[in-house]
């Protein structure tokens, strides 16, 4: 079925049983698109809608999923959707996406979203050959299989994004100080204020100093304004505070 580039409101297919590909790109008004009936429904081509959502939980035989485009589509499961190996989600609205249950997934592209999270821990992530998640500025930690291949194999994401195995345990880095401004010579006491379990502390106090104590005392010894670094670490990974 192809019904591209038209002005397409709504599209119910009831009753498509056997339909295996629909492309209905470039309907800029379609809101509602009804593919409960599609069970046979193997490549799915909607790029440029208006959808809000979209139910593909009858679709288990979908292996090629592309919604470029949708900047309205704020969610999205995918957990019955286990046969699917290239998924493109870029340029859409999404906070949230799970891809543990698509183990099949060798392309994948979810930049230009809203993402805070993500999770590809599905056991196969070494044949995922194709990876994009970049300009996702709210995503920090991304929970994969291995944390040191994918550091070392997926490169398309942005500079505050990192990979563990396991993102929920990851250290919340944060510190307080003593006072923020005090005479040369004075001590000033951080306070590790890090949730989440750390197990060590690298504090770097900018003036060529470090620390790996969880709440040190330092001394300014020359005037000036410095930034301090704390980087908090535990099994599941690091996380990084600067103040």
């Amino acid at each position: 079925l192809n019904c591209s580039e038209n002005t397409l409101s709504s599209l119910v297919l009831s009753g498509c049983f056997s339909l295996t590909k629909i492309n209905c790109n470039a309907n800029p008004s379609l809101s509602t698109l009804d593919l409960s009936s599609c069970s046979a429904l193997t490549r799915l081509n909607a790029e440029e809608l208006s959808i809000t959502s979209l139910d593909l939980s009858n679709n288990s035989n979908l292996d090629t999923l592309n919604l470029t485009e949708n900047p309205t589509l704020s969610s999205l499961d995918l957990t019955n959707n286990v046969n699917l190996v290239a998924l493109d989600l870029g340029a859409c609205n999404l906070t949230t996406l799970d891809l543990s249950a698509n183990n099949k997934l060798e392309f994948l592209i979810a930049n230009y979203n809203n993402l805070s999270y993500l999770d590809l821990r599905n056991g196969t992530n070494t044949i995922l050959n194709f990876f994009n998640i970049t300009n996702n500025s709210n995503l920090e930690c991304v929970s994969v299989d291995n944390s040191t291949w994918s550091t070392n194999n997926w490169s398309n994401i942005d500079a505050q994004t990192f990979f563990s195995n396991n993102c929920a345990g990851i250290p919340v880095a944060n510190f307080s100080t003593s006072q923020t401004s005090v005479c040369m010579g004075n001590s000033i006491s951080f306070t590790d204020l890090t949730t989440n379990s750390p197990s060590s502390w690298s504090w770097d106090f900018g003036d060529g100093n470090i620390s790996t104590a969880q709440s040190p005392i330092h001394t300014y010894l020359q005037p000036g304004i410095y930034t301090v670094i704390l980087i908090a670490t535990n099994a599941n990974g690091s996380n990084t505070e600067t103040k």
